[in-house]
């Protein structure tokens, strides 16, 4: 199994190394209040996605299937998104579906 890294402003990069996972979560501190590019991205073969927004949201969705409701979930600290990343990078998707996901997007605001 692979997976891909969606870029802040464009741009994906297949199966890089877990130490780019860094750089791709400190594009979300590039400029903060950028509404039109909020979030990035990892995509694991599976069809299964996690976004990280800049306000701390995080989202779970399957971008194949979109009848499956997308999940949210809110994160204090960046290493906690870092590791749902993994995760799902890993194709750990029993894992990444134990977390505290709520139904929906959520909300994108603070």
């Amino acid at each position: 199994m692979s997976f891909h890294i969606s870029h802040r402003y464009g741009g994906d990069d297949p199966d890089v190394p877990f130490s780019a996972l860094d750089s791709l979560l400190a594009e979300l501190r590039e400029n903060p209040d950028d509404l039109e590019h909020p979030c990035v991205a990892v995509v694991h073969d599976s069809d299964w996605a996690i976004a990280v927004f800049t306000s701390g949201l995080v989202t779970l969705e399957n971008v194949d299937e979109l009848e499956i409701e997308p999940r949210h979930l809110r994160v204090e600290r960046p290493e906690d998104a870092r590791q749902l990343l993994v995760d799902l990078a890993q194709g750990h998707l029993d894992v990444v579906f134990a977390a505290e996901w709520l139904p929906g997007y959520g909300t994108n605001s603070a």
